[in-house]
């Protein structure tokens, strides 16, 4: 192994691309509008600007058009050359330590970096201290630090570095910290050969309009209400039920159910998340025998707003289920990391053992069903409302919360007692059953 290769093997630290990895793609034909030859991004993609924000409400897309313009890069990008070194890191408040935290986002774009350039990683070799071949570097957060800005100030070649950082506001500690790093890289680069282009977003905090206020940006909600439309419509267009609806000779009921579309994108304000998280519920509903006219009474019932929205969704699960809904949310609010669904579903069964009697297989539950995706994920919507989500396939399938705002809703003190009375011995408990902790260590 070369010393580039070392080097580059060592900046490696588990799924720090893990949610990029998971965020889905933008609905087909939607973000056309961020493509226009006109548009804000575009220009400053041409331009000499250093930084441009997206910001927005909770839900409202942020991380998916990050997405994209990662993805699509080389097409927003007219200039693109040799000089271009593009990099990313999306902070996940969901995820392990190191994907909330400097030191992660550090590791992550280091790596990126040196991985597209030999002449990059040959300055890093000459400003850090050496190892032998047999040795593997550990790197300390001052270390990592001082690699990067080594980089940007670097006067031996010409480069352009792309950066893009994603939910700002998902960094855990103080957002000032996020905030600082940034204006150094701006900083750093005044003098140096490294012309920097950062995208960053992140919600609309104070914090952020303090700093950033006069930052080229970009305000989701602004731009998103033809998207929304298409979404809706695409939808529940491609829905069995629906679909069927609309193709009938029942005009009446063809009506109805445009009629139901309209609201739906009127009451979603720019909230993309919103507009799913409904759309689940009525066509779940829809199938299960509702009306159009009752459900447009449901659909009047529902709140603007994510958080009282969530209280809805709980308030709509079969009382039946609520204690296991509430299990199921613990544990994947308590796990650290990517939860693959196997260890979901081994830890939700022994929710239900005797003490002692964990990984016993006689203890779990008869007739508890077997993993089958459309089965769990069935499961799961019925007793939790949609506030979780499988992500991935195959042996990738894991479970993870709807969003950040989920995570958000479910650590106020007063939803457990949406899910669970005042006499349930959970509702006594400061966090999961004991046997749900241990299963999670496994």
């Amino acid at each position: 192994m070369s010393a580039a290769q070392g080097l580059r093997q060592s900046l490696i630290q588990g799924k720090l691309s893990q949610r990029y990895n998971t965020i889905e793609a933008a609905h087909s034909s939607t973000l056309e509008w961020i493509s226009h030859q006109d548009s804000i991004l575009r220009k400053w993609f041409d331009d000499d600007t250093k930084l441009f924000w997206i910001n927005g409400k909770p839900g409202s897309g942020k991380s998916t058009i990050m997405k994209h313009i990662y993805a699509h890069k080389h097409k927003f990008n007219s200039k693109n050359d040799r000089a271009d070194i593009y990099a990313h890191f999306f902070f996940s408040h969901r995820g392990s330590n190191l994907q909330k935290s400097l030191e992660g986002l550090l590791y992550c774009l280091l790596y990126q970096i040196l991985n597209q350039s030999d002449d990059l990683a040959d300055i890093v070799l000459r400003f850090v201290e050496p190892v032998s071949q047999e040795e593997t570097r550990r790197w300390t957060i001052d270390e990592l630090e001082g690699t990067f800005f080594h980089l940007l100030q670097q006067h031996h070649d010409r480069f352009r570095f792309w950066l893009f950082l994603d939910a700002l506001d998902e960094f855990e500690g103080d957002p000032e910290k996020v905030v600082r790093f940034i204006e150094r890289c701006v900083v750093e680069t005044e003098s140096s050969r490294v012309a920097l282009k950062l995208c960053f977003a992140s919600r609309p905090w104070n914090v952020f309009n303090t700093h950033f206020t006069t930052t080229a940006r970009l305000q989701v909600e602004d731009h998103t209400a033809a998207d929304i439309r298409k979404y809706v419509v695409s939808r529940t267009n491609s829905h069995p039920t629906t679909s069927l609806m609309l193709q009938s000779s029942d005009k009446e009921e063809q009506t109805a159910l445009i009629s139901l579309q309209e609201e739906v994108i009127t009451q979603a304000k720019g909230v993309f998340l919103w507009v799913r998280l409904v759309l689940d519920d009525l066509l779940s509903s829809l199938m299960e025998g509702s009306s159009t006219e009752e459900l447009r009474v449901v659909l009047a019932q529902l709140p603007d707003g994510l958080e009282e929205l969530y209280v809805a969704l709980v308030e709509r699960i079969k009382s039946g289920f609520l204690r296991e809904g509430y299990i199921m949310l613990e544990i994947v609010l308590r796990n650290q990391g990517i939860l693959p669904v196997q260890k979901f579903w081994d830890a939700e069964r022994s929710a239900f053992c005797r003490p002692g009697a964990i990984g016993n297989y006689k203890c779990r539950r008869k007739g508890s069903p077997s993993i089958h995706p459309n089965r769990v994920r069935a499961r799961i919507r019925s007793r939790c409302g949609g506030l979780i989500e499988l992500i991935g396939s195959g042996q990738e399938l894991a479970v993870q919360l709807m969003h950040q705002t989920t995570k958000e809703f479910l650590l106020r003190p007063d939803t457990m007692r949406l899910f669970l009375p005042p006499e349930d011995p959970l509702s006594l408990m400061d966090g999961p059953p004991s046997s749900l902790s241990i299963i999670l260590l496994y």
